[in-house]
């Protein structure tokens, strides 16, 4: 009886205590199948001790889901909810590593083609502004820059004094004579720096012939007012009261201020209004003289803009071409890993974190085409893949393919874009495939083995 006892109770206990059978690990999680179920928590810890996942037995299985910021280069262990180790088990990410390497270089290609499309749209946007400026360039003919004929002058307007001086010369000596009196001709040949009639002795009288004498009312009677204000300030000038005195001066010197500046103001009017339509027409035909030269100036600058923008163009598009066909690549390779599922490898010791797998390459396979969608003017979307370029010594071309052939079945089984074709080539791996092409209105076929070549993850 004592020993049923001990048997039952060994046999309780030993219920108790799960093991791990075995462990399966996806491209976010590692899974540790139990011997029993076990409703306690256990731990995911890194060689620091550091948590990095839990979860409980319920379902006869542990499912870590590991963290993107977690380290996979290093061994992990399973803990219980006591802090002892479920077994003596180490495990390898292996397969995490692999697909977070994969799914890190794809984005990278991602961002790269984002900003080799946004280059590229940019150039190609400077390209026809710059395309509509030559387009619009009088020196632009023929593919080359010439010096255009000179556009017609605009017609000479009548100037009543010849130049720029005469004008100033006989505005000075009609407007200072006028407001500032006799000695008006003195004051504008010192303030003006011109001769002629302002040095003459008769320059006042000369002034007068000029003008006319002929002043509106309002001229009449601004003159009256400055006469009466040049009359009181003279009366208060001669009075025996020093007060008076001085506010005589002070009247005699500010209305002398303001005839002297409705002089020089007089003088700029009449100046504008004689010479000024010569001036800007002077102005117009040296702008005129000088727009030949210009504008071939210009169309040669435009010429190199244009050139360069199409260098800029024909560059971002062949980086855009080939980053479009490693996002291509890449996609088949992830999605592939993406479905994967591998007994997780196991570390025998920590001194095997030494061993770890960092992938830096991974296998793909090629025909060695250049390929594109190809999208009819009457379509939506693609309907096969256009060859674009070939290879030499690769599958493709020595299978007879050319350029502008339309890949549209691989192996009997349709290929709509450049994602679908990938797939196929890359599940198939090095075994034969059969590409079905149009060329020339006509369906031919041929029979092409890919060749297997790593392609780097890390500094590419």
């Amino acid at each position: 009886m004592k020993i049923l006892i001990m048997l039952v109770i060994i046999s309780i206990l030993s219920g108790c205590a799960v093991k791990p059978t075995n462990s399966i690990q996806t491209n976010k999680s590692l899974v540790v199948s139990l011997s029993g179920t076990d409703k306690k928590e256990y731990r995911l810890v890194n060689r620091y001790g550091k948590v990095v996942s839990r979860d409980t037995g319920e379902d006869k299985k542990l499912k870590f889901d590991i963290p993107y910021k977690a380290d996979v280069n290093q061994c992990y262990s399973v803990l219980n909810e006591k802090g002892k180790y479920l077994s003596d088990d180490l495990y390898r990410l292996s397969l995490v590593n692999e697909y977070r390497a994969i799914d890190g270089y794809k984005t990278k290609l991602e961002k790269l083609l984002k900003n080799s499309t946004e280059k590229n749209e940019s150039y190609t946007s400077y390209f026809e502004n710059t395309k509509n400026k030559l387009e619009r360039n009088r020196a632009f003919s023929d593919r080359r820059c010439h010096l255009p004929k000179e556009r017609p002058w605009p017609r000479e307007p009548y100037s009543k004094c010849g130049t720029y001086d005469k004008c100033l010369e006989e505005g000075g000596a009609i407007c200072y004579s006028r407001f500032i009196g006799l000695e008006g001709c003195a004051f504008a040949l010192k303030e003006l720096n011109v001769s002629g009639m302002l040095s003459s002795p008769g320059c006042a009288a000369a002034a007068a012939e000029i003008a006319g004498e002929k002043y509106d009312m309002d001229d009449a009677f601004v003159d009256f007012l400055h006469g009466v204000a040049d009359d009181v300030g003279g009366e208060l000038m001669r009075s025996e009261s020093l007060l008076d005195n001085i506010l005589g001066f002070f009247v005699v010197g500010a209305n002398y201020g303001v005839k002297l500046d409705k002089a020089r103001q007089c003088t700029n009017d009449f100046v504008e209004t004689h010479f000024g339509p010569k001036r800007r027409w002077i102005e117009a035909v040296n702008e005129i003289r000088a727009e030949p030269e210009k504008t071939r100036s210009q169309c040669v600058s435009l010429v190199h803009e244009h050139n360069r923008y199409m260098d800029e163009i024909n560059n971002s598009s062949e980086k855009v071409r080939e980053l479009s066909g490693k996002i291509a690549e890449i996609k088949v390779v992830h999605e592939h890993v993406s479905n994967r599922q591998i007994h997780s490898p196991m570390c025998s010791t920590v001194d095997d974190e030494k061993k770890l797998l960092i992938v830096n390459e991974v296998k793909r396979y090629l025909i060695g085409a250049n390929i594109e969608n190809y999208v009819p003017d009457n379509k939506k979307s693609s309907v096969g893949v256009k060859i674009g370029s070939l290879i030499d010594g690769m599958p493709a071309k020595l299978s007879g393919l050319k350029k502008g052939d339309l890949v549209v079945r691989v192996n009997g089984n349709r290929v709509k874009d450049i994602s679908s074709m990938m797939r196929q080539v890359q599940n198939s791996g090095s075994k034969a495939l059969t590409l079905s092409f149009l060329r020339n209105g006509g369906e031919k076929s041929v029979e092409i083995k890919p060749r297997a070549k790593l392609i780097s993850l890390v500094g590419d």
